[in-house]
């Protein structure tokens, strides 16, 4: 109350939130192909992180334009009309609370005498302030964290917080955890060639409790498909192995963006290998879990706008699109909200539109009264029955999807904190809060648990493959464009990826790559010349052929490096070359179009030659520009050499 919001308030999700800004953007005119939704939304995340209110928005320097700058103040306006509050608000506006209310900041101070804070190598500008303003000069504090393990920059993620925490902080103690309990040692000197690259870290050993263990292996196959074959025969020889066919041990396969999964899914599926895929197309983001879940919101808080709008005519009851913008004008003109305007629709709409929307609010008013009073498992199946939306998913096929929801909510009334009945609100709050995380926590069933690497985080499995280990994937393209923390940051994440397994590590790389409709090669990550030699074994194409696949040309701080003894331009077909010796494609051009010479491109302009095959008129090159890894015909490219 003392920052004017009601008790009732709506959290909203990331989903939520995206549909809310997208709308915001629409109804000022902003054309989402230029302004992307997601693009807009992170902006926003990012000045809440730092604590800027959308009055000190503006002139800030974050990369967008006086137009775009609109979007954060009327979103905030479309948030505090419909009685809600995003992700970030919650740390935003209790930042604000304690600077604006010092009495309510005491309070708290006097309730917590000592903090704990863990994971502090994930935390952003907001949560360091609020941590200052809670434990003050000379308070209490423990953090917990490892700054190679932070990899949520893009969620808002502040490494520097745990760098300076003795800065911060006078008189800070600070000790070192360095055994490490998880992983074999052959696992852990692995990952250390690899970490130890980054420079913004603090100087710390990896030191192992167990025995050597099995080496690392690194896969290269001609394609994903292929790769995805290996994983999953691999996979069945670990089951056989365990002397238990039916149960896989604990496996995990992780890759770097949910596009490299379909492969995998589909190879699992052809052998019969139970596996779950972690966060991908999440249970709470499907279609009829959003419109039930909209239906609670608006029973809690029908100033929740966005949910509103959602279920009005779901499942279809005759108020179409044209009653709903009347709807919407009557609202705006009156400087009511849409459900004051539903409660009185003769003032919007007349004749049969007036008696369907008066119809709706009835529906609502009476559940209502429901929620008051019903456990939210009751009020589902009570919804389900009023709304006619049971008999809606039946028709469409989709019935299933609400039986699995009946039993969530039986799940969930199980292990809920309290013994009073599950409320409606209690729900709502608790699952709104759920992250990818709190899913895959738990005993798996047997399944292989497919997974990106961010989710990994947190997880330890017996066997881990850590699928796509190319330039491009991880480090992902972005980064290899950006700064050198954004390096340093896909660094880590490669490590986390590392060090979740506890005994057998299996990294594979594809030649070729279908993604989002088109085939691309690219050079193995940058990342795999920095393990050690003497515990990495490579299968597939480059044992094959006796020697690597590629040659990422990049050091271990992210700069060009000279080739290894043994390294050189030659590779298998199908990948960035072609085992044509490097004194072939001198033949064919003297002294020109060598791994490492510069070329700039009329279109993609400045790059580097990282490979080649062929010759003569059908030499091509592959090329490393700022925006992308290009294969090029020497004969016809626009291109020339400037180095």
């Amino acid at each position: 109350k003392a920052l004017g919001l009601e008790s009732d308030f709506t959290i909203y999700d990331a989903a939520d939130s995206l549909a809310a800004i997208t709308t915001t953007a629409s109804d000022l005119g902003i054309n989402r192909e230029i302004y992307a939704p997601r693009l807009l939304l992170s902006v926003i995340r990012r000045a809440k992180g730092q604590g800027l209110g959308p009055d000190q928005f503006e002139g800030l320097d974050f990369g967008v334009d006086a137009k775009v700058q609109q979007v954060y103040p009327a979103y905030q306006a479309r948030l505090r009309e419909s009685g809600a509050v995003d992700f970030d608000d919650l740390l935003f506006m209790t930042t604000r609370l304690f600077e604006e209310h010092t009495d309510i900041l005491n309070a708290y101070r006097e309730r917590f005498r000592r903090i704990l804070v863990d994971e502090y190598q994930d935390t952003n500008g907001a949560q360091h302030h609020i941590l200052k303003l809670l434990a003050g000069q000379g308070g209490n504090l423990c953090v917990v964290g490892d700054e190679d393990q932070s990899i949520y920059k893009w969620r808002g993620a502040e490494v520097e917080g745990i760098l300076q925490m003795e800065r911060a902080y006078p008189g800070t103690h600070v000790i070192r955890l360095e055994k490490n309990f998880r992983s074999s040692a052959a696992i852990l000197r692995g990952a250390a060639g690899v970490i130890e690259r980054n420079r913004r870290r603090r100087d710390k050993a990896l030191i192992p409790t167990r025995e050597t263990g099995e080496k690392l292996v690194l896969y290269s196959a001609p394609d994903d498909g292929a790769e995805a074959e290996y994983v999953a025969s691999k996979v069945i020889d670990i089951r056989r192995g365990s002397g238990d066919p039916s149960r896989p041990s604990s496996t995990a396969v992780f890759f770097r963006t949910h596009a490299q999964a379909r492969p995998l899914e589909e190879a699992f599926r052809r052998h019969r290998i139970p596996h779950r895929v972690v966060a991908g197309f999440r249970f709470f983001d499907r279609k009829e879990i959003k419109d039930v879940v909209s239906y609670f919101k608006v029973l809690v808080n029908p100033r929740a706008e966005d949910a509103l709008l959602r279920i009005i005519n779901v499942p279809p009851r005759g108020i179409g699109g044209t009653t709903i913008q009347q709807l919407k004008e009557t609202a705006r003109k009156t400087g009511r909200t849409i459900w004051d305007v539903i409660a009185r629709p003769g003032e919007a709409v007349h004749g049969s539109a007036k008696n369907r929307v008066a119809d709706f609010h009835q529906l609502m008013a009476r559940l209502t009264e429901e929620a008051v009073r019903l456990p939210v498992a009751d009020l589902f199946h009570s919804l389900l029955a009023r709304t006619g939306y049971a008999e809606f998913c039946r028709q469409t096929g989709r019935e299933a999807v609400l039986k699995e929801f009946a039993d969530s909510l039986k799940e969930f009334q199980g292990e809920w904190k309290s013994d009073a009945a599950l409320r409606l609100r209690d729900y709502l709050d608790e699952t709104a809060l759920l992250s990818d995380i709190d899913i895959v926590e738990g005993e798996p069933g047997g399944d292989v648990l497919l997974m990106t690497l961010h989710a990994a985080k947190g997880l330890e499995f017996d066997t881990v493959f850590l699928t796509g280990v190319e330039e491009g994937l991880i480090p992902h393209s972005q980064s290899l464009r950006a700064a050198e923390g954004d390096i340093e940051e896909e660094r880590r994440l490669f490590y986390v990826g590392m060090t979740r397994a506890q005994n057998r590590l299996i990294l594979t790389r594809s030649l070729t790559r279908t993604l989002h409709g088109q085939t691309r090669s690219h050079p193995e990550s940058l990342f795999l010349s920095e393990i050690p030699e003497d515990v990495l074994i490579r299968e597939g194409e480059e044992s094959r052929f006796g020697q690597k696949a590629a040659f990422s040309g990049m050091g271990g701080d992210g700069r060009r490096r000279k080739p290894r003894r043994g390294e050189g331009s030659t590779g298998p077909p199908g990948g960035h070359f072609s085992g044509q010796a490097e004194s072939e494609v001198r033949t064919s051009a003297p002294g020109q179009w060598k791994m490492g010479v510069r070329v700039l491109h009329d279109t993609f302009g400045s790059g580097t030659i990282v490979g080649s095959r062929g010759s003569g008129d059908d030499l091509c090159v592959t090329v490393r520009f700022s925006t992308g890894t290009k294969q090029l015909m020497i004969k016809y490219a626009p291109i020339r050499i400037t180095s």
